[in-house]
This record gives C-alpha cells, sequence and structure tokens, in this order.
C-alpha cells in the first residue's frame, strides 16, 4: 500500500461525519445574513459580501491536502461551476491556510477553472467556522445563508445542488 492510500485511509477514520462535527464549530446558520468578508482570488479580482449582493454564489472552504475536499471539488468544478458559472453562479474556492502562490499551482495542476482564494491565516474562515473543512455555504441573492454544510458527501451534495438550483 502506499503512503498516500495509507494517509487517505487514516483521514476517513480520524475526521468526523457531517453528524459528529461538534455544531460549536459552526460560527453561521441558515437564515442569517452571510459575515462581512473581503477576500482576493489567484487572479487579484476582490470580492466583498457587499460587492456580492444580488448575487448567488457558493463558498467553498478546502484545503490541499484534506480527502474530503479533494473529493468534492472535481463535483464542485462540474456539477456547480461548469452548469451554473456562465452568470447565474459564482463558485468561489477560499484555501485554509494557503497562499495564492500554492493555490495557482494546484488549480492549474488540477485544471480548476472556478476561482480560488488564499486564507493563509484563516480571517476569512474564522467569521464561518472554527474547526472541519470542507465546509459549503449558498449564499442567496440578499446575502442570506441558504445552505451550508461540513465534509463530503453525495447525498449531502445533491441537497446543495437542489438549494442552487432554487435560488438560481
Amino acid at each position: 500500500m502506499t503512503r498516500l492510500t495509507i494517509l487517505i485511509l487514516i483521514l476517513m477514520v480520524v475526521l468526523p461525519s457531517q453528524d459528529e462535527v461538534d455544531p460549536a464549530t459552526t460560527l453561521t446558520s441558515v437564515g442569517q445574513i452571510v459575515p462581512d468578508f473581503t477576500i482576493t482570488t489567484t487572479d487579484g479580482t476582490v470580492y466583498t459580501s457587499q460587492n456580492l449582493r444580488g448575487h448567488v454564489y457558493v463558498l467553498d472552504f478546502f484545503a490541499t491536502w484534506c480527502a474530503p475536499c479533494l473529493e468534492a471539488m472535481p463535483h464542485l468544478q462540474s456539477k456547480v461551476w461548469e452548469a451554473y458559472g456562465n452568470g447565474e453562479l459564482l463558485l468561489l474556492g477560499i484555501g485554509r491556510e494557503h497562499s495564492s502562490n500554492e493555490l495557482a499551482y494546484f488549480v492549474k495542476d488540477k485544471g480548476y477553472t472556478f476561482p480560488v482564494a488564499a486564507d493563509p491565516e484563516r480571517k476569512m474562515y474564522g467569521k464561518f467556522a472554527s474547526m472541519f473543512i470542507p465546509r459549503t455555504y449558498l449564499i442567496g441573492r440578499e446575502g442570506t445563508i441558504l445552505y451550508q454544510s461540513v465534509g463530503y458527501d453525495e447525498e449531502e451534495f445533491d441537497l446543495l445542488l437542489a438549494k442552487v438550483r432554487g435560488a438560481i
């Protein structure tokens, strides 16, 4: 067995499932206004909670070493970004504890085309949660959190897709 396979198996056992996540680690709730934020993508585009008002968008907090994140990202690329990113919806990946240079290399290597931004000191992440990734949020046109999840599984992802379709 390769070291990577062993690491992935260990992480799958150690990392909590959606049902095991302590609610105290989640600092937001569905129905509330998204916390104020400003973040700059690897291409220099600045997004704020204010300039995104009037738009539907998905925020996905991830790390390049996180097995569930790596499992979710191809689905976010194909089923969210490629399906709805034609002006109907913005998908913004936020690399927790990563630099812009690391993320630029990562998305190029993986072939992801949605915008990504670095959050090296967890300044943005810390407004949403205190632990655990991936974390995915759907924000509606009024700036309200319509959906949020921790971790990745297909059933939960299908729920995100249904919420996206309902929001756009």
